[in-house]
């Protein structure tokens, strides 16, 4: 984890740098420079998720949830640094300036917290030596009896036979949280086929704030912090059951048409717009992002506990990996919205 580390702090550099080159005479190379370090960004970050869910697979259940929680309010962090980049300076530049600086230190901040948690003995214990008890809150809900391990080393499932991951594992565990790994993908396939590329082009019909925080406050900061409040109220009450999840996830799909019916990009639609209140679009951002923490978390937390627990870091980055994939089709299927609707 190191590694993905540095590469995004030495991304968001590269980032700081060219907010004081004049890129005006090279357009074109400046957005390949542009794709390429956003490809380069979103996939070491990929990688980072996946170790992430992969390592914390082996702790309790709630921990999976904070590391769920951090992730989302992250979200809430970055989106409080661009709304304060907006007030301190209305020039484009600047305001990149102070964005990408903001998140440079916080990401050395995050490196520097990653070296002090590998030294930290409650880590070590359950990385490195898999000791596993449940608490009273997962003996009722997932796992029938107790399992006490100790390992000597780090270890994702391997077969026994010649140390390598083999399909028959990956069959093995799939069939075990496959239901789990949907729930993760439809539920973030709902959210982000509206977030942010609806939301975003939704436009105020009354004056609540000034039009260039609309979009920064009631689509970004509510997503990332109602999410982060629904993956907290998820720790607290585990509803419903993981054979019941799917229901619920399906019920977010009903979020698509409400925000293709709000003020969404007003001088190109050809469909009614519906939704005429800014204070219902409001209330309808937080429900999406609340039931989207609150979904999600369950989901997370379910699919290492599906499985037997030295199955739990495979199970964990498969999770990852259908958080990936449902936000990928998400903001592809966007595109198809759009044209939809004008």
């Amino acid at each position: 984890m190191n590694v993905t580390f540095l590469v995004q702090i030495a991304l968001f550099i590269i980032m700081i740098g060219l907010a004081f080159i004049d890129t005006s005479e090279w357009p074109v190379v400046f957005f390949w420079i542009t794709m390429i370090i956003a490809v380069l960004f979103n996939t070491v970050n990929g990688i980072f998720q996946s170790c992430i869910y992969g390592f914390v697979a082996k702790f309790p259940m709630k921990y999976i949830n904070y590391v769920t929680f951090g992730f989302s309010f992250s979200g809430t962090i970055a989106s409080i640094f661009l709304i304060v980049s907006l007030m301190l300076s209305p020039h484009p530049r600047t305001v990149a300036l102070y964005y990408f600086s903001f998140a440079t230190a916080f990401m050395i901040l995050c490196y520097i917290n990653e070296i002090f948690l590998l030294k930290n003995l409650f880590f070590r214990h359950y990385f490195y030596g898999s000791h596993h008890q449940k608490s009273s809150a997962d003996n009722n809900s997932l796992q029938d009896t107790a399992i006490n391990q100790t390992k000597s080393q780090v270890e994702i499932i391997i077969d026994q036979d010649n140390n390598k991951l083999t399909m028959k594992t990956f069959r093995l565990v799939w069939k075990k949280c496959w239901i789990q790994l949907l729930n993760t993908v439809l539920i973030y396939f709902s959210s982000f086929v509206v977030f942010p590329a609806i939301q975003a082009a939704i436009k105020p019909l009354d004056s609540i704030v000034e039009p260039k925080f609309f979009a920064p406050v009631f689509c970004f900061l509510f997503f990332n912090t109602f999410a982060s409040i629904g993956n907290y109220v998820a720790e607290k009450l585990r509803k419903p059951k993981p054979a019941g999840l799917i229901y619920l996830v399906l019920i977010r799909f009903l979020f698509i048409p409400f925000f293709l019916f709000c003020n969404y990009i007003p001088d190109r639609r050809t469909w009614p717009v519906l939704i005429k209140s800014d204070y219902i679009y409001i209330l309808g951002s937080a429900s999406l992002a609340f039931s989207n923490g609150y979904t999600s978390s369950l989901a997370m937390m379910y699919a290492p506990k599906s499985v037997p627990q030295q199955y739990a870091s495979l199970s964990g980055m498969m999770a990852s990996a259908a958080v990936i994939i449902g936000i990928i089709i998400g903001v592809q299927c966007s595109m198809l919205f759009q044209a939809l609707i004008s």
